[in-house]
């Protein structure tokens, strides 16, 4: 029987940003009353993922991830994402034009693993109003190098192990406790589920903050997307951090030494640092 642990509640701080001094981008919420059911799950995992845009980030951002497991497809996406989609959406439904939106201290990516043969199904949400990037990529079949060591992790005894994933090196705490083979993100592969993940360099760090038995069903959102190729989407995400403000079309201004404001150009861009998590 699994430990079932109370479900940590997102609290949602919706604001809209306005200054370059802060965090100057943010995600619009999006209608999710049109879906797919595509896996039933048992299992629902939840996670907190710390994780840095760049090197040059002084500290960690921060997002509370879930992870269903079905009995052929799992999906990892952000609470807080889909929280504030859920807000949105009774919005529109009571007959609002728009909402505040969700500041950019998330993850906004949704991934399905084990989609169809061999593939996994991404979305990738955009800053403001971009486009949401739709693209398959190949599900990586990992080699882990087991390790000595064990670490308890929600009451579960864990065993570490050691893999090498798209540039990056990382560790694993896993238990056999749970046979199941899942983890978040794309991690897979261990003789049990894995509970932590930590990239060696510390720029992204998923621990598990709760497990429980929900029976529910795994849903593919029909919002409007922009078909891709994963190359088109790193593309298209490099530009995002490179160029925010072009990025989405946003007119915004800056002031001048005497005091004055002006409407800022291509030129008064200010870049993003941003280091992809799959190099």
């Amino acid at each position: 029987m699994i430990k079932t642990f109370i479900y940590i509640a997102v609290l949602l701080v919706l604001t809209i940003i306005p200054s370059k001094s802060q965090e100057p981008l943010s995600y619009h919420g999006r209608d999710i009353r049109k879906y797919k059911v595509v896996d039933e799950s048992n299992l629902r995992i939840t996670y907190s993922l710390d994780f840095k845009y760049s090197d040059k980030d002084k500290k960690h951002h921060n997002d509370i991830r879930t992870v269903l497991v079905g009995k052929k497809i799992s999906k990892d996406f952000s609470a807080i994402m889909n929280m504030h989609d859920s807000i949105y959406t009774s919005l529109v439904k009571q007959g609002a034009k728009s909402a505040q939106n969700l500041p950019n201290s998330i993850y906004p990516i949704e991934i399905f693993n084990n989609y169809e043969n061999g593939k996994c199904l991404i979305t990738y949400r955009t800053f403001m109003n971009g486009p949401a990037l739709r693209y398959f990529d190949n599900q990586p079949i990992l080699k882990w190098e087991l390790k000595e060591g064990a670490q308890t992790i929600l009451g579960y005894k864990c065993q570490s192990a050691t893999t090498k994933f798209a540039g990056r090196d990382y560790i694993a705490w896993f238990t056999t406790e749970l046979p199941i083979n899942a983890g978040p993100y794309k991690f897979s592969g261990l003789p049990g589920l894995i509970l932590k993940v930590e990239e060696i360099n510390g720029f992204f760090v998923w621990t598990a903050i709760g497990i429980s038995n929900i029976k529910e069903s795994i849903v593919k959102h029909d919002i409007e997307y922009q078909k891709c190729t994963k190359k088109q989407a790193e593309e298209t995400i490099k530009k995002m951090f490179a160029s925010p403000e072009t990025f989405n079309g946003m007119e915004w201004y800056v002031q001048q030494k005497d005091g004055k404001w002006r409407k800022a150009t291509s030129e008064d861009e200010i870049p993003i640092p941003y280091q992809p998590l799959e190099k």
